[in-house]
């Protein structure tokens, strides 16, 4: 099951363990094979922070929230 919540520029998603898990592995790939090429500041430490929260989430002994800076 997915769905997600958006409110202004704020989105939240909510996925089983399988998909967040496939989703950091098409993450993974990405980081790996450079796919995004990107000079802004800004939106690499946004994909930084996207990547790490959605490791940090797949982790069996993860806490059950967090926020990630």
């Amino acid at each position: 099951m997915s769905a997600y919540v958006k409110q202004g520029d704020q989105i939240v998603l909510l996925l089983s363990k399988a998909e967040a898990k496939a989703l950091l592995s098409l993450a993974a790939y990405a980081v790996d094979e450079e796919a995004v090429e990107t000079r802004n500041h800004a939106v690499i430490e946004a994909q930084r922070r996207a990547f790490k929260a959605l490791e940090i989430a797949c982790e069996p002994a993860s806490r059950s929230g967090a926020a990630i800076s």
